[in-house]
């Protein structure tokens, strides 16, 4: 496995992906490069939880990605994101996660995704109009997509 230098590597410029885990079972997202480190991602899914809206970012430099080579790659990226009710906008849940996906990129710029992604941290609400803070967790085993 080769790291990927600088000048081998190019971020695609977006990456559109559908998931299954928790807390939503099922879930999709748009993940926007923003440069070649930052992205940011909205999504929405249905689960456990009424439906929810998600907004992210994530941080994959460079030195994240590594080459298999025939435009196969592995890419980690760390990021947090918050997930907020519609229907209910004062509770949510506000998780630190990490993604592991294998990419692979044809020659004209498209390709497919697939990975998982684990993320801890706070689910936060109202009850009897006192704030209540509760652990959270997002467990996601399973998200496949397509990039360009």
């Amino acid at each position: 496995m080769l790291l990927l230098s600088a000048a081998a590597w190019a971020a695609p410029s977006v990456i559109v992906a559908g998931g299954v885990g928790l807390p939503n079972l099922i879930h999709g997202h748009a993940e926007v490069f923003l440069s070649e480190a930052w992205s940011a991602e909205l999504g929405a899914g249905v689960g456990l939880l009424p439906w929810t809206v998600t907004a992210g970012a994530r941080w994959s430099p460079a030195r994240t990605w590594w080459e298999r080579g025939g435009g196969h790659s592995l890419r980690l990226s760390p990021g947090a994101t918050l997930f907020v009710f519609p229907q209910e906008p004062s509770e949510g849940l506000a998780v630190i996660n990490a993604d592991l996906a294998w990419m692979w990129q044809g020659e004209r710029g498209w390709g497919v995704t697939a990975s998982a992604r684990l993320g801890a941290g706070l689910a936060y609400g109202s009850v009897n109009e006192q704030l209540k803070l509760e652990p959270g967790l997002e467990l996601v085993p399973l998200q496949i997509g397509v990039i360009r």
